[in-house]
């Protein structure tokens, strides 16, 4: 449970958010299974209360779900804990080990954030007032840590509010699938990303707006063309995630 009302609150917003409705649980599923199949090995990167490993889990995925807000561990603990094919990882990832601030906003806990820098996009984007209340330090493991831990994952999800670039840092060989967010206030980070993804492997990309799991494009795209999508958004489209996959163009 949580130690206050705000962090209460803020897992009570989070859970209507990512369990409220049953039907987005579906499509995600049905959405992931061109990626994953039974027995893959799957890292959910900023897991927050683990949607994605409940999706993954569905089509029989083995799941590393990465988290260093206490609040979503405490949670994914209790939903997860007893799955011997989750594994709960209570670190951050990041470009070097070590230990490194987090800051937590317990009102909205799905833009806790190791990233100082996304402060002020997230305030000018979002209708609601957002405030970081705490400072925590937490443990910093890389991809290339996890890697040679557990192990090469058919598919990889980074959502970690503009510390993307961070993660993917870390990161010293081709995944051979991975999705990261994208936010139409900090465009250059999810230009830096795929730079990073194409110094690894020949990947090419597509892309989804908000949280709905169909793809904007009808086909996938290089690395030149997915860039120059991102810099000219659509009206109205404010977030979303980037999808590579190695091998194709």
């Amino acid at each position: 449970m949580a130690s206050n009302w705000k962090q209460y609150l803020g897992i009570l917003r989070s859970q209507y958010i990512y369990y409220g409705k049953p039907w987005q649980q579906k499509r995600m599923t049905q959405f992931y299974r061109q990626f994953i199949g039974p027995n893959d090995l799957c890292f959910d990167v900023g897991a927050h209360l683990g949607n994605r490993t409940k999706s993954w889990r569905q089509i029989g995925a083995r799941v590393i779900a990465i988290e260093p807000q206490p609040q979503c561990i405490d949670f994914l603990q209790r939903h997860f804990g007893a799955d011997p094919s989750v594994n709960i990882l209570p670190k951050a990832i990041g470009r070097t080990p070590g230990q490194l601030p987090f800051y937590v906003s317990e009102l909205t806990p799905t833009v806790s954030t190791m990233s100082q820098e996304w402060f002020k996009p997230i305030k000018e984007t979002t209708a609601y007032t957002v405030k970081w209340d705490t400072t925590i330090q937490v443990a910093v493991v890389t991809l290339d840590q996890l890697l040679e831990q557990y192990g090469l994952p058919q598919f990889c999800k980074i959502d970690v509010e503009n510390y993307e670039v961070e993660v993917l840092a870390g990161l010293s060989q081709a995944i051979p699938c991975l999705s990261f967010e994208y936010y139409q206030s900090t465009i250059p980070n999810a230009l830096q990303c795929i730079d990073l993804l194409s110094h690894l492997g020949n990947y090419e990309f597509n892309w989804t707006v908000g949280a709905d799991f169909k793809f904007h494009q009808t086909h996938w795209e290089n690395a030149k063309t997915m860039k120059a999508l991102l810099q000219h958004l659509p009206d109205g489209v404010r977030a979303g995630d980037v999808y590579a996959r190695e091998g194709g163009i």
